[in-house]
């Protein structure tokens, strides 16, 4: 697993595009172009040998105002691929939003972040966690010296390039600065 930087995100209300957009502008900031190296689950998920179930995700709450459904990609083995990334990665990097806290997956994800940012790993600096701050983040463990906060807005993304469909969401250029800043340079 090459993974430098782990993303955690609620995939409703346009959680996934986000997503799928703030990992192709950290891919092209720091030149990291293996599939895993900026991780998101339903990506990487896709590019591994098992058996994958990719299938619109039509739940109510994921259709876009135009009907649009995402691409899901679920594995029985998602959360062993997951912390496997999260053993390699220099940061994890938390979406928070207002669904983050009701989403399931978000919440084991950071409960697991909480304990892997305390081990010590053996030639690497101990994992940092960014919260990129949408909704006001109040999870336990949040306040730590090793975890910075982003403050965002969401900005529309105009219907352009990943952020395609009414009510899609990009960070300001301002906003994307601070979080590169937050994130800081990666290992090699």
């Amino acid at each position: 697993m090459t993974c430098r930087i782990l993303m955690s995100f609620a995939m409703e209300n346009h959680g996934s595009t986000f997503a799928h957009w703030l990992r192709d502008r950290l891919m092209k900031t720091y030149g990291l172009y293996a599939v895993d190296e900026v991780y998101v689950d339903s990506i990487v998920s896709r590019s591994i040998a098992g058996e994958v179930n990719l299938a619109l995700d039509t739940r109510d709450h994921m259709k876009s105002p135009t009907g649009a459904s995402p691409i899901g990609a679920r594995r029985d083995d998602w959360n062993t691929l997951y912390t496997t990334a999260m053993r390699a990665a220099d940061v994890m990097l938390f979406c928070h939003t207002q669904e983050f806290a009701n989403s399931e997956n978000c919440r084991l994800e950071w409960t697991q972040f909480l304990r892997e940012k305390s081990k010590p790993r053996k030639g690497k600096r101990p994992l940092r966690g960014v919260i990129l701050e949408f909704a006001k983040c109040d999870l336990f463990g949040s306040f730590d010296t090793r975890i910075t906060r982003v403050r965002a807005s969401k900005q529309d993304g105009g219907r352009r390039g990943l952020a395609w469909d009414v009510g899609d969401y990009v960070l300001g250029e301002i906003e994307y600065n601070n979080l590169i800043g937050a994130i800081g340079p990666l290992s090699r």
